[in-house]
């Protein structure tokens, strides 16, 4: 199906514009969030959310090329996420620190 045909599903709402949007974009977008996040499950979730968030968005967003809309999403997604996964370590490690402190003071 092309891009076309799909945007004008979206336009319907209609729900076979997801499952034509995964079985056309579904690797690409997988692709894109494996290589950022090195995990299956968060990729499959990030993908997810990809296409919740083009059902969101289109319309009003029109899209010239659906492959670049929605790889960016996949992209910002995942990289949201990575960022939070990071920050969730960063603030394990204080609390692991502050923690030892506290023991070590006593």
């Amino acid at each position: 199906m092309k891009d076309e045909e799909i945007l004008r599903l979206y336009r319907e709402r209609s729900e076979t514009a997801l499952t034509e949007t995964e079985r056309q974009y579904g690797a690409l977008c997988g692709t894109i969030a494996q290589n950022i996040l090195r995990n299956r499950q968060d990729a499959e979730e990030c993908v997810n959310d990809t296409w919740h968030r083009a059902w969101n968005s289109i319309p009003p967003e029109e899209p010239r090329s659906l492959a670049a809309y929605l790889g960016r999403i996949t992209r910002n997604v995942a990289l949201n996420r990575l960022q939070k996964q990071n920050r969730l370590k960063r603030l394990f490690r204080s609390a692991r620190f502050l923690r030892n402190i506290y023991i070590y003071a006593k």
